[in-house]
């Protein structure tokens, strides 16, 4: 008897083939019988092999007994191998921990068959944090003073498969005990000297730390400076104050003299600036907000200190307004402005037609005409060029379909800049007798562009163009009584 596999992992399977002589035996049947149905398990299939199932790990075998021949047998040997862990993902539950506070660690071994998938924790920096396990395998992290730390995870007695977690140890809240008040505060300032119009931020460090008495704070002079109730000093004139710091009950006062002096600085007028320009921009349907920058000089100023900026008109196709106005040093507004283009591939209402955008280059923007705003109008005129939010643009083509079914359309005039006709642009037409096409510059008429205009209509072209024209005009759909002059 042989067998397909001599080593298995816990769960795979493997076949037993067995021989039996002589060839020309009554019986040729077996049975298979496991040695340590522990390790593992063997059954017939219907063909009469052996199917042997790995079920731990283990060395057995199978026992190979001819039926009706009780005393003729063989075994095969089994061997069933552990399957590895190669590979473990960690993460914890709080990467930030302050002292004392714990956290939990989660480790998955890859494959997710591996025999073994206990792993081990092992704290890399136990001056800053430990590490335990608890019943369900995982681990406890806990924070024992400042710093970082990392933990290493390995897989069990092996130590090539491991990985690493990080985590951040800060200081603890200080207690809060509301029966302490405060019994001593030391101001803290940068400078002691301030320009009219400056602020400057009090720091206050109290004793005994933790305690809940708020801090107030008092200006000696409320025409030279004031202060906030978060500290926030702002000067307002010229002179010398004193500045309190004081708990709340009053018990605690801690001051700080102050000098203000004149701002003797000339403000700048934000119209002296330079202003560079501002670029068109492509409608979003969103706000446009472009950067901009603002110049004294070779200096570029910063947008919040020297100035602040507004925007209006600066969502819809048009002219957009950017109102710059000073700040610190610098005194006064301006206006600038930029224009919004209309979006290519997008449709426009203009006067009595509609447009749709086919290049939107300020300089060399185009359009192809999309049809009028009224079916029933008689009169149609489809302009050489067309201003879109302040934007010249030429009408170099007629979309397909464009007045198809306009049954009231008499007359077209066609604009000198058109270089197409989409197919079927005049398409039911019923009443359109006159067509007057002024450009000299048409390629191409597409397919059922005249279908169903009136059958004495008359297409008149420039006169230099009219055998060129004649061809172009040949089999778009109309009547051959249609007249091309």
């Amino acid at each position: 008897a042989s067998i397909s596999k001599a080593e298995l992992k816990v769960g795979e399977t493997a076949e037993i083939t067995a021989m039996v002589t002589p060839e020309n035996a009554t019986d040729k049947t077996v049975t298979y019988e496991t040695l340590d149905p522990s390790i593992a398990t063997v059954s017939t299939n219907a063909e009469g092999r052996g199917i042997v199932t790995a079920v731990s790990v283990g060395n057995t075998k199978i026992k190979v007994t001819a039926q009706g021949g009780a005393d003729v047998s063989c075994e095969v040997d089994v061997k069933v191998a552990a399957t590895p862990v190669t590979s473990i993902n960690a993460s914890i539950s709080k990467a930030e921990l302050k002292v004392g506070e714990t956290a939990e660690i989660t480790a998955t071994v890859t494959p997710e068959n591996a025999t073994d998938k206990t792993v081990t924790y092992e704290a890399l920096d136990p001056s800053i944090a430990t590490v335990s396990k608890n019943a369900d395998g995982k681990g406890i992290v806990t924070a024992v003073s400042e710093g970082n730390a990392r933990i290493k995870v390995a897989a069990q007695g092996k130590t090539d498969v491991s990985t690493e977690v990080s985590v951040k140890v800060v200081k603890a809240d200080v207690p809060v005990n509301p029966d302490t008040p405060i019994t001593k505060i030391d101001i803290q300032l940068e400078k002691d000297e301030m320009t009219v119009g400056e602020t400057l931020k009090i720091a206050v460090q109290i004793a005994p730390e933790g305690a809940t008495e708020k801090v107030v704070y008092e200006s000696g002079d409320i025409n030279i400076v004031k202060v906030d109730e978060n500290g926030l000093i702002t000067a307002l004139s010229a002179g010398t104050v004193k500045v309190m710091a004081k708990s709340e009950s009053g018990q605690v006062v801690a001051e700080v003299t102050i000098t203000v002096k004149e701002d003797k600085k000339e403000k700048k007028a934000v119209s002296t600036l330079k202003v560079d320009k501002i670029g068109d921009k492509t409608y979003t349907g969103k706000n446009i907000t472009p950067a901009v920058t603002v110049k004294d000089g070779s200096v570029t100023l910063k947008k919040g200190t020297d100035y602040t900026l507004t925007y209006s008109k600066n969502k819809n196709v048009g002219t957009a307004t950017v109102k710059i106005t000073g700040m610190g040093n610098y005194t006064g507004s301006r206006e600038v402005h930029f224009r919004i283009l209309a979006a290519k591939g997008k449709t426009y209402a203009k006067g009595q037609n509609r447009y749709k955008v086919t290049n939107a280059s300020a300089s060399k923007g185009t359009v192809s005409y999309a049809g009028g705003k009224n079916k029933k109008a008689s009169k149609i005129i489809i302009p050489a060029t067309v201003k879109i939010c302040s934007v010249t643009y030429k009408v170099t083509a007629i979309e397909k379909n464009a007045l198809k079914n306009y049954k009231k359309a008499s007359s077209v005039i066609i604009g000198k800049n058109v270089r197409t006709i989409g197919a079927g642009a005049f398409k039911g037409c019923g009443k359109l007798k006159k067509i007057t096409v002024q450009t000299k510059v048409l390629k191409k008429v597409g397919s059922q562009a005249l279908r169903g205009i009136n059958k004495k209509a008359v297409v008149k072209v420039p006169s230099k163009k009219l055998k060129a024209y004649r061809k172009l005009f040949k089999n778009k759909g109309q009547k051959k009584t249609v007249k091309i002059k």
